[in-house]
Parts: C-alpha cells; structure tokens; sequence
C-alpha cells in the first residue's frame, strides 16, 4: 500500500514528540512532511518513508536522500539518528565523535 492514512500522519507526528526530525528544533506552526527517499528515486507515500521537519531543512534536502543529506550537513545525521534509534541524544553523539557510526 503507497497511501499514507491520516492516522498514520498523526501517529509519525506522535512519534517525534513536537520536534523537527533533522534539526531538532521545536515543531512550528507550518511543519513539512519530508520523504526519506524522494519520489524521483522511487520512494514511497508510506509511514516508514515520511519525516516530520521544517520548512528549511525539507527546501535544503530537495530531491536528495537522507544519506546525501547528511554527507553535507553532518549536525542533522546526528539529530536524525538520535530520533530514529531511541537511544539517548549523548549516546549517538559519543559514538559519531568516536567513529562508531
């Protein structure tokens, strides 16, 4: 199935806990729904493919994958791992800094 359901939307809004998933700031008023992997790259409307962030980051990432993204901008790899993964904010850091990721 490749239709995201409203319930879904509220649920991956839920998930993020009102904070942006690449920069980590506070959700606004106007959040944007990003795809993970853009539909020009065969991504999907599904809940597995659909972020929640703001306006600049989604007009930053364009057509790009979360990993080209992130290869040039390195701060929200960190802030999207640290959301995915569940683990502790510190813990994501401490293994970037140390190359573990």
């Amino acid at each position: 199935m490749d239709d995201l359901t409203f319930e879904q939307l509220r649920d991956i809004f839920d998930f993020f806990d009102g904070i942006y998933a690449y920069c980590d700031q506070k959700l606004e008023d106007t959040p944007s729904v990003d795809h993970i992997i853009p539909f020009s790259k065969n991504g999907t409307n599904t809940a597995s493919n659909i972020v929640i962030c703001c306006q600049r980051c989604n007009t930053v990432k364009s057509n790009s994958s979360v990993v080209e993204f992130a290869c040039n901008n390195v701060e929200h790899i960190i802030t999207y791992t640290e959301c995915m993964s569940g683990l502790p904010r510190e813990g994501v850091r401490d293994m970037f800094n140390r190359g573990v990721m």
